[in-house]
């Protein structure tokens, strides 16, 4: 017998435990749809989805745990890609967004702008990490087979939500930039988390003789 591929993850429990790992993103969106602060709906979410998840228990299946830890890995690789697409973007081409400035925002959203300079960048860039390295686990542990193609997919759908709410809560003016290195970005992001996503969770051809 032959086993070609990776058993995939169909479970309610495992469909869950991957859109926990949203938690974050899922805060900024009602931070900027209620108002509620982001500090609030951070901690709230992921004390909620916590919860959740201990009951619901998928973490006792030892494929999700992998998942988890792979996707942690396929992440930090994708979001430095990410990140340093963007940053590629505006050096070629002379655009007058700045790719980075919205981590400052964040930072400004989770510790107040009565904070110092250096704690508002630290934690506005330990958010979008944080981001970067759940959105990769929760694609790991629903798609982890599925290749670049997904991945991109998966990338364009957190990019629909990016433009549809980040322009007016940023004050974007260069929509046009922003939106082409936006896209650029996400790309990227996806191609490498879908590929890596795979790569890391293929299961080895396996032959077993039969008598």
């Amino acid at each position: 017998m032959t086993t070609t591929g990776p058993p995939r993850t169909t479970g309610w429990r495992e469909r869950l435990g991957g859109a926990l790992f949203l938690v974050t993103g899922a805060a900024l969106v009602v931070h900027i749809l209620v108002g509620l602060p982001l500090w609030l709906t951070v901690f709230g979410g992921i004390a909620m989805a916590t919860s959740i998840y201990l009951w619901a228990g998928p973490a006792v299946n030892p494929l999700v745990a992998r998942r988890i830890r792979l996707g942690l890995v396929s992440g930090a690789v994708a979001t430095v890609c990410y990140d340093s697409a963007r940053m590629l973007f505006v050096t070629l081409t002379d655009a007058s967004v700045r790719p980075f400035d919205t981590w400052r925002l964040f930072g400004l959203a989770l510790v107040g702008p009565g904070a110092a300079h250096w704690a508002y960048w630290a934690a506005g860039t330990a958010y979008h990490v944080t981001n970067g390295l759940l959105f990769a686990v929760a694609y790991t542990i629903w798609f982890a087979d599925r290749g670049p193609l997904w991945g991109i997919g998966y990338a364009m759908v957190l990019e629909a939500f990016m433009l549809g709410l980040f322009p007016g809560w940023a004050h974007v003016k260069a929509f046009g930039e922003f939106t082409q290195m936006s896209v650029l970005g996400h790309v990227v992001y996806g191609a490498v988390l879908g590929f890596l996503a795979r790569r890391l969770t293929r299961v080895p051809r396996v032959e077993v003789s039969t008598p």
